[in-house]
Parts: structure tokens; C-alpha cells; sequence
């Protein structure tokens, strides 16, 4: 999104009010989270089912129409 430079802060100004330290108990939380849900990658993991399912959807489309006649 494209915005006016009066709506745009000076990055200085902005990260300013920004705390950088980090609670040593969330961060172990956090930690236990991310190790919990990581996994292996495997091929299935970047399948788009829902572009398989339109191309199924589009081929038996295609297979009941008749072709257009040339003009």
C-alpha cells in the first residue's frame, strides 16, 4: 500500500519504542514450541491440493463439451 510521506514514520522514531529484550521464560517457551512442531520436509508438505483439485475439476470439464466447429 502506497501511502503520503506525513503517514510514513522515520524508522529511528519508530523502532524506538520497540523493547529489544526478550523474557528469558518465553524464550524457552518459544523454544519448546518451535522444536515441538518442526518436522522433517517431505515432498506431500508442497503439494497445492486445491490446484490438483481445480485441474481434475477443469480436465472432466473439458471431456464433456464438444469442440467448437471452425469457423
Amino acid at each position: 500500500m502506497l501511502r503520503y510521506g506525513d503517514e510514513v514514520s522515520d524508522p529511528p522514531e519508530y523502532f524506538a519504542k520497540i523493547d529489544n529484550k526478550a523474557d528469558p521464560d518465553a524464550m524457552k517457551l518459544l523454544g519448546k514450541l518451535i522444536a515441538d512442531r518442526t518436522r522433517p520436509w517431505s515432498p506431500e508438505m508442497s503439494q497445492d491440493h486445491v490446484q490438483d483439485r481445480l485441474l481434475e475439476f477443469i480436465s472432466a470439464k473439458q471431456k464433456g463439451r464438444k469442440k467448437p466447429a471452425k469457423a
